[in-house]
């Protein structure tokens, strides 16, 4: 169920990015899944999504998945550092992120895309944050 959960937001997140709103909704719950997943097969996820956005926005095959690699492979060095299960540290990675992104594919409105960006990735970490239950609390164990 979480893993369809998942797939179906990525799917929103794809289609929302590609068609309607230049905001990086994929970078964001990219973010968030690795903040409440820590695991490798989060890459494998950016490289496949990477490529499906280059592909439907008429980009080389590879610069975005290039860039979500990198980017994950940022908040995974700084996993030792800093706290991740923050909003803190959501809205400074989604700031941070959304920043990069805009600098490397071109934004309109600079400002204000990526303050409604770090806004996004912060409602994003929020919803995650209440949706997704701790272990200790599914299986009873304190």
């Amino acid at each position: 169920m979480d893993k369809f959960f998942l797939a179906i937001c990525f799917f929103l997140a794809v289609m929302l990015e590609t068609t309607v709103i230049q905001l990086p909704f994929v970078l964001l719950l990219l973010l968030v899944t690795t903040i409440f997943y820590r695991t490798e097969w989060i890459f494998i996820v950016g490289l496949i999504l990477g490529i499906i956005i280059d592909g439907l926005t008429f980009r080389h095959l590879g610069e975005t998945s290039l860039f979500y690699i990198i980017f994950l492979l940022f908040v995974f060095l700084y996993e030792q550092k800093f706290e991740l299960k923050t909003v803190a540290f959501a809205a400074l990675m989604s700031f941070v992120g959304s920043f990069f992104f805009f600098l490397v594919f071109g934004s309109q409105v600079f400002i204000l895309q990526l303050i409604a960006a770090t806004i996004i990735g912060s409602l994003f970490f929020l919803a995650f944050s209440r949706i997704k239950t701790p272990v200790a609390k599914k299986y009873n164990v304190e």
